[in-house]
């Protein structure tokens, strides 16, 4: 039978992190932060399993595509930066405040697989601050290449 713990009876001494995961966006709407973003959402090999389709994309379709791409983010980032990226925040601080208004003790935070803020530094960082780590995949269905590569990812840090 499973055991559900109320906030005040959570078993562990670490105090709980629970990190949203989205799939990220560039850093600006440069051609190089785009070109960067590509190359590592193309090296990832769960989001393209072939080693020979990796490099291809990687290093010569990315620096071909980047520029077209960075015009088609351009259209989309707004004042406050890129949608995914803000969402996603705006549901960590909003998710923040709820516990806090709860007496829950415990902090949300936000990270990309992709892009900043960066997963593996994040999940490093509350590792060194030795915290009990949830981490919360905010695709809409289990494949490797999102959920699987997010935990990985975050399993190597």
């Amino acid at each position: 039978m499973t055991k559900f713990f109320q906030p005040t009876q959570y078993p562990h001494t670490l105090k709980p992190a629970i990190v949203l995961v989205n799939t990220g966006s560039p850093d600006t709407v440069q051609i190089s932060d785009v070109r960067n973003y590509l190359q590592q959402l193309f090296a990832d090999p769960y989001m393209i399993p072939s080693l020979w389709k990796r490099l291809l994309l990687r290093y010569v379709i990315s620096p071909l595509y980047a520029k077209k791409s960075a015009r088609k983010y351009r259209k989309i980032h707004a004042e406050l930066g890129f949608p995914l990226v803000y969402h996603t925040q705006n549901l960590a601080l909003r998710l923040n405040e709820e516990f806090n208004y709860l007496g829950i003790d415990c902090d949300v935070f936000f990270a990309m697989r992709y892009g900043q803020p960066n997963l593996t530094q994040l999940v490093c960082q509350l590792t060194q601050e030795e915290r009990d780590i949830f981490l919360v995949p905010l695709f809409p269905q289990y494949t490797p290449s999102t959920t699987a590569s997010a935990i990985v990812c975050a399993q190597k840090a």
